[in-house]
This record gives C-alpha cells, sequence and structure tokens, in this order.
C-alpha cells in the first residue's frame, strides 16, 4: 500500500489489525545469468522495531534462456525523413541478453507491398560489412545500422518500419522494433518545348510551340503557367493559365505557347520563359527558355474600301479617293503600285513612275487616285489596287498586298429629274444671247430620307457655245424626302458661235447631272442652234468646174501619150534599117537652123526638170493636189499641281478655271 517506494527496503503504510493489504514481491533476473537454482528469501518486520514478523523462502531456478535486446540509438519520431531514391542508415542497438550463446537472423519490412524488406540492408558499424546474421555470446553487444532506401516514385507519406532478430534453431525469440519513416512530397517537373529556337517573320501570323510537361514527381500534382520575355512586343501567352492534374512518375500533359507575331515587330532575337509553379509547394518552379528570331520583314497592308453608301454617275467628272498605303513590316520600304479593273473604269494615280515615297515601319502614305465611269456603266464596279514592296523585289522574294474599292454606278431611282419645258427660250436659238435658260426640276422619290444633292451641267462638247452654268445656290443643296426643286442651266451664245455653225441647224445636247448620297441621275435635252446666214443649197459650181477640168486634163495626157508613142515606133523602126558607113563628116552641115557649132542661146532646161502636172514629160508634180490639213488648235491648259488635279475637278474644267485656282492657291 505504499505506492511510491519501489525497492530492495520498504516500510509500508499501516495496516490496520484485521485488515488485509496485497503486497508484491519482484525479482529481475539480470540479463546473462547463468542457469542454476537459488533460494529467494523475503523478510517481513516490524516497521518500526525491525523485529522478524515472517520470513519467506522462494525457491528460483534459472533455466537456459535464449534473449536478444533490439533498440535505436536514438529515440525519434519519424525515425527519418527521405524522398523517393533517398537512403538513410538507422543506428540500432543488439544485445544478446540470454545466457546461451545464439545466432540471429536480421530482417526487416514495411507496412505497404510498393516497399518491399529488399530495401533494408544491414552494417556491422564496426566493420561496414553488409551482413545478414549475427553470432552472439552471453551479454554480447552490437552496434548495427539499418540502411534504408526509398523506392522511386513511392507516393508521400508515414511508413511503418519493423526490424526484426530472428534466432537460429535452437533460438526460438524474436527480438522486434517498430520505427516510422516520412516520405514527403517530392517536386520534380520536366518543362520540355518540342522546339528552343524558332525563326518567326513579322507578319501577322501566329506561331504555336507545343511545350510537354512532364511530372518525376512521386504526386499528382497541378501547376501554374507563366510566361515571360525580354521584348513585351512579343506579347507571348500560353494556352492554359493552370493545368489539370499530372499523374505522378512520368506523367505528362501539353500546353501551347502562343506568339502572334504582329506586324512590325522589329528584327532580332528575343528570349521567351516559361514557368510551371506548383500549386501545392508555390516555392517549387521549373523554368524553360525558347529563343525566337524576327528576321527583316516585308509587307504592305491596303484597306478595302466600301463605297457603295453612294451612287456614282456613269459618264461622269472625274474624282478623287485617298487611300492608305501601310508598311506593315519591320524596315523602311516603299512600293510600287498598279491599278485593275473593267474597261469602262478609268483611273489614274499622281506618282512618278508609280512608286511611293520611302515609307517607315508602321506608317502609311495616302495615295491620292482619281477614277471616273464610261457613259455605258452600270452596276457594281471595282478598282483593285496592288502594291508591291521595292525592297522584297531586290532580294529576290517580291511581296506585295492588294485592296479593292467597291462602287455602284447608275441609277436607282431616288432621283427624277423632270425636262425643261418645251417653250424654253432655249429650245431654239437663233440669235445671241447670254442668258437663255433651261430649268429642270429635281424630285426626291425617297420616302423618309433626306439627300444631300450635288449637280453640274455638262455639254455635248465644249467649243460649240461660249459657256454654260448654273446658280451657285443649285449646286449643292439638301432635297428633303418628297421634295422637289427647279434648277436652271443658263447658256450664253454668241454671234461667232453660231455664224461658225457647219450646217445652218444643228442640234446641240445639253446634260443636268444630279447626285447624292443615295442616287445618280441624268437628264439631256437636245436644243437647236440656227445658223443666222443659211448656206445656200443646190449644185455646187465651183466643185463641178474642177472636176471638169481635170477630166479634161486626163484626156489631154491620153492624147500626148498616144502621139509621142506613134513617134517613138517610127524612130525604132528607122535604128533598125543598115547605118551608111561614114569616114569623115567634113562638108556635113546641119539643116537645123541657128545651128553653127556654137549654142546660139542659152541652157534649156530638160525634160526632167519639168515640174507641170500630167506634161508630155511627166512633171513631178501630183495632178489632184490637195491642200494640207489644218490641225485644230489645242487650247492652252495651266500647268497641273505636283498632286495631280484638285479632288472633285474634270481636265475640261482644268482648261477653263485652273489658272484662277493657281492664282488663287499660290497667294495662298
Amino acid at each position: 500500500n505504499n505506492l511510491v517506494d519501489h525497492d530492495n527496503y520498504v516500510v509500508s503504510k499501516v495496516i490496520k489489525a484485521r485488515t488485509v493489504t496485497d503486497v508484491w514481491f519482484n525479482l529481475s533476473i539480470s540479463d546473462g545469468t547463468l542457469v542454476q537454482e537459488i533460494d529467494w528469501f523475503v523478510d517481513i518486520n516490524d516497521g518500526i522495531t525491525n523485529d522478524s514478523k515472517f520470513a519467506l523462502t522462494i525457491p528460483v531456478k534459472v533455466e537456459p534462456t535464449y534473449s536478444i535486446t533490439l533498440s535505436p540509438d536514438k529515440l525519434s519520431n519519424p525515425a527519418a525523413t527521405l524522398l523517393p531514391g533517398d537512403t538513410a542508415n538507422i543506428t540500432m542497438n543488439l544485445k544478446n541478453n540470454g545466457n546461451q550463446i545464439a545466432t540471429w537472423n536480421l530482417g526487416g519490412s514495411f507496412d505497404t507491398s510498393e516497399w518491399s524488406s529488399e530495401y533494408i540492408k544491414w552494417y556491422d558499424d564496426s566493420t561496414g560489412q553488409l551482413i545478414s546474421l549475427i553470432n552472439s555470446s552471453i551479454n554480447e553487444e552490437f552496434v548495427l545500422n539499418a540502411e534504408i532506401t526509398v523506392p522511386e516514385g513511392l507516393a508521400p507519406g508515414t511508413y511503418t518500419l519493423s526490424l526484426v532478430a530472428n534466432g537460429r534453431s535452437p533460438a526460438i525469440f524474436q527480438a522486434e522494433t517498430i520505427l516510422y519513416i516520412e516520405v514527403p512530397v517530392y517536386h520534380d517537373l520536366v518543362v520540355a518545348p518540342i522546339k528552343n529556337e524558332l525563326f518567326a517573320p513579322a507578319n501577322g501570323f501566329g506561331k504555336i510551340v507545343e511545350i510537354f510537361l512532364i511530372n518525376n514527381g512521386n504526386t499528382e500534382e497541378s501547376f501554374d503557367i507563366s510566361v515571360s520575355t525580354d521584348y513585351w512586343q512579343l506579347l507571348p501567352t500560353t494556352s492554359t493559365a493552370l493545368t489539370s492534374g499530372i499523374p505522378p512518375n512520368g506523367g505528362d500533359t501539353t500546353i501551347s505557347l502562343l506568339l502572334p507575331m504582329d506586324k512590325g515587330v522589329e528584327n532580332g532575337t528575343y528570349e521567351v520563359k516559361v514557368t510551371a509553379t506548383s500549386t501545392i509547394d508555390p516555392s517549387y518552379s521549373f523554368s524553360s527558355n525558347i529563343y525566337v528570331t524576327v528576321p527583316v520583314t516585308y509587307l504592305v497592308e491596303i484597306p478595302d474600301l466600301d463605297m457603295t453608301e453612294e451612287i456614282f454617275g456613269a459618264g461622269s467628272d472625274d474624282r478623287t479617293l485617298r487611300w492608305e498605303i501601310w508598311n506593315r513590316g519591320n524596315t523602311v520600304d516603299a512600293f510600287d503600285i498598279s491599278l485593275s479593273h473593267v474597261s469602262d473604269v478609268f483611273t489614274s494615280i499622281g506618282l512618278n513612275n508609280g512608286r511611293t515615297p520611302y515609307i517607315q515601319a508602321g506608317s502609311s502614305y495616302n495615295l491620292s487616285v482619281s477614277y471616273s465611269f464610261g457613259v455605258d456603266a452600270d452596276g457594281s464596279r471595282k478598282i483593285n489596287l496592288e502594291a508591291t514592296s521595292v525592297e522584297s523585289q531586290e532580294s529576290g522574294l517580291p511581296v506585295s498586298g492588294s485592296g479593292e474599292a467597291l462602287f455602284n454606278v447608275g441609277t436607282v431611282g431616288w432621283l427624277r429629274i423632270s425636262p425643261p419645258s418645251q417653250f424654253s427660250d432655249a429650245m431654239e436659238i437663233s440669235e445671241a444671247g447670254d442668258y437663255y435658260s433651261l430649268s429642270f426640276t429635281i424630285s426626291s422619290m425617297h420616302p423618309t430620307e433626306d439627300q444631300q444633292v450635288r449637280t453640274e451641267r455638262q455639254l455635248e462638247n465644249q467649243y460649240t457655245i461660249y459657256r454654260a452654268w448654273l446658280d451657285e445656290e443649285d449646286g449643292n443643296f439638301v432635297l428633303k424626302a418628297g421634295e422637289e426643286r427647279d434648277v436652271t442651266i443658263y447658256l450664253d451664245v454668241r454671234s461667232e458661235d453660231l455664224a461658225n455653225l457647219d450646217m445652218n441647224q444643228v442640234a446641240f445636247e445639253v446634260s443636268l447631272v444630279v447626285s447624292s448620297e443615295l442616287d445618280v441621275s441624268t437628264r439631256t435635252v437636245s436644243i437647236d442652234l440656227i445658223k443666222p446666214e443659211p448656206i445656200e443649197t443646190g449644185p455646187d459650181a465651183g466643185n463641178i468646174a474642177w472636176i471638169t477640168g481635170n477630166i479634161l486634163v486626163m484626156i489631154a495626157g491620153l492624147v500626148a501619150f498616144l502621139g509621142i508613142s506613134s513617134v517613138a515606133l517610127r524612130i525604132i523602126r528607122k535604128a533598125n534599117a543598115p547605118l551608111e558607113e561614114i569616114s569623115t563628116l567634113d562638108g556635113y552641115n546641119m539643116t537645123i537652123e541657128g545651128w553653127d557649132r556654137e549654142k546660139t542661146s542659152p541652157d534649156l532646161e530638160l525634160p526632167s526638170t519639168d515640174q507641170v502636172a500630167n506634161s508630155m514629160f511627166g512633171g513631178s508634180e501630183e495632178i489632184f493636189q490637195q491642200p494640207s490639213p489644218i490641225s485644230p488648235e489645242v487650247p492652252d491648259s495651266p500647268p497641273l499641281p505636283e498632286n495631280g488635279l484638285p479632288e472633285g475637278w474634270s481636265m475640261e474644267q482644268w482648261i477653263h478655271y485652273g489658272q484662277g485656282w493657281l492664282d488663287e492657291n499660290t497667294n495662298e
């Protein structure tokens, strides 16, 4: 009943009379006690007087015993922390505490089949030799090392290790020690792009690099993906920012590096780094570098123009549009320009030799294109513009780009023009006047939309009458839905205009062209111009006389030809007769008057110098000589501006009014 006193001499607490208390007597037999029989004496004495109250003699027999102890040198939990593939030595103390010499087998096991006993090896600490059994004498002690190796790919966790020493027959005893081994999460990721170097022009065609992520760790894991570069304009991204779980021990997944290769990225070699960071342990990450080389890139971009919101008139004057030519390459460049279209479309550009100036990379050049449509054009029309890089042609690999402008040409019915009255003073003009008028009525047929209307007059030609014009307020105005408006063309006809008419009465066409953003319409009227002094009609006496004279000359020539031919025949016949042999010319006198061996008259002209048409000697002049044609006078034109015609001007307008425009703009 004294629970706090445990030794060879114990004083109990008071035991009252006629009471009972339990007493335990413990006998420990020390390690290695030999086989023997002895008596164990136990004395129970008075706790005060120490008088013997009772004595026990207990016989004790020590039998042959096989026993051994196996314990770690240091107690720790876990006994070791190891990553897959790692190895650790656990020091163990082994003692034969029996009283017999014995042999012991050393071994161990784990609590999982994934970790077999072959990963446990025993070494003698003193010799370092690998051992599997040990012979021990009584009370002999050994220091051993249990070498523990973690298998590759073993999942993380805490594993139970049992180390044992089994006695060999006749020793039937086993000593066992339980230890714990911790295997933490093992991170081992490989980021492997399919290529580490990439050649990519800056042409807007993106590049994709496939990247493999291989998880050689010991647990399934997902990773955060990030990308960085030393040149921000590459704008690299990845197909995903977070991977799904990748199986351990060689499991893999793929992601893609996306490079947009935007137009204008500068020439050079740049580094792109792709990094994968563990979501389990953000302190672990793995990166891979990809090197992107951007070559010198030639690229041109021409936007498409949709001009179909406006209806363009067929046969109208030239108009001008601005077409932007973009240098989308990464170096300065110039471009050769060409236009293509159907035959009833007419174009011109304001460039020398059809080549733009040099344009900086990423910049543009506004090209002026003048265009018009033939009088028979109707429907949809396209103008295709193609630009070819000058620098790329020199490199041998021409690069070009194209764009198209789409037009609607013709009339759709939203504008209607009524002709002038037949009683207008300009329908028949026989006298000079500077204020003849043709009044047209323009009607808006659109039910809801107002139209910004532009008008212009057109003449059959510019030389028959002196001038035609519109009032300034009639040139540009707003015509509301369903509204009508009168527009007047004024004519200035001079007396010389009428006098120079080729015929007594000439039909002359005057047209009014009306256009808006919705429609184009044209109305043409024919007026009569009358010559003040009519040309006499009937046979032309001069013409008849000329024809008759030519006929007589031809007859005379024929007669002369026949006479000459007959004389020539006689001469030929005489020449064929026998010639008289003459030995001397003395005494021969010429019978031709005036011949005395000297010329009595000045040199006469040879027949070959005859210039009379159709003479007997065949003169060199033509019989029917025609007067040389008179070249029409070409009106003087002011010099064109460097950029071509001003926007909205025709060549005809420029001839008449261009000098004023030059004076005004030069002064400015």
